[in-house]
């Protein structure tokens, strides 16, 4: 009885030096996720301030919202578990927020109109599936900065690659 105790706290103390090891790399799908979600804020960011002009695309924004809830709300998850790993559960969302701030900080400059509204077209046609939105938004350079690192997928370890902050 006593050597499976031992085994559990050893099995137990092992996952935690893992985890730990891990919880600012950013795991393929968190980064993937972070894609969509640099698309989202973005057109979301760049809607508000277009709207005024003859380029306003937020009817295209908000029927690219329509199309695509299911998969934004599972980034959302994504993205909050990851930062759940790093500050806990409590302070996830705090987290999140902070990133999203700063995520559209990044757009508060001025405006390609006409650009971002073929994106959103683009966006919308995506037919709201993860892999489609995460396509537009490489293809379109909506490269998330993400606070940590990215997890290596070469290795599928703990080695891991310098992300810019």
């Amino acid at each position: 009885m006593r050597f499976v105790a031992k085994l559990a706290a050893t099995a137990a103390a092992t996952a935690m030096v893992a985890t730990s090891a891990q919880a600012g790399c950013w795991s393929e799908a968190e980064y993937r996720a972070a894609h969509v979600k640099e698309l989202e804020v973005m057109l979301l960011v760049e809607s508000l301030k277009c709207r005024a002009t003859p380029a306003n695309f937020i009817e295209d924004y908000n029927r690219f919202i329509e199309v695509s809830r299911p998969t934004l709300t599972k980034v959302n998850a994504t993205m909050k578990g990851h930062f759940a790993g790093e500050v806990g559960a409590r302070g996830a969302d705090n987290a999140f927020d902070s990133y999203l701030i700063k995520v559209a900080n990044r757009y508060g400059g001025a405006s390609a109109c006409a650009d971002m509204a073929a994106i959103t077209k683009d966006a919308v046609a995506s037919g709201g599936s993860h892999e489609a939105i995460y396509k537009v938004a490489v293809t379109f350079q909506a490269i998330p900065t993400v606070p940590g690192q990215v997890c290596s997928a070469t290795t599928g370890a703990a080695a891991t690659e310098l992300v810019k902050r």
